[in-house]
């Protein structure tokens, strides 16, 4: 078997969509960020993280959208 296995708990496709980032797996990533931002629209580190990185694939408008709407939801997240 190729690919990822899918789990179902926000929270572990939050930690693998990280981990994934990490390993250098973009658009594996970006399916486990996008899903707990489906379940979770108010997780402002999952909207964070899936809209920087699809900043960083090229989808800057969307991406962009995502870190603002996090960052209105916990200010924290600006880096000031």
């Amino acid at each position: 078997m190729t690919g990822v296995q899918t789990c179902a708990l926000p929270i572990s496709r939050y930690n693998r969509g990280l981990a994934l980032r990490d390993l250098g797996r973009p658009d594996e990533a970006l399916v486990d960020l996008q899903f707990v931002v489906d379940h979770e629209p108010e997780n402002a580190p999952a909207l964070y993280n899936l809209g920087n990185l699809m900043i960083a694939q090229g989808d800057t408008d969307a991406g962009t959208e995502l870190v603002m709407k996090a960052v209105e939801i916990d200010p924290s997240l600006r880096g000031d």
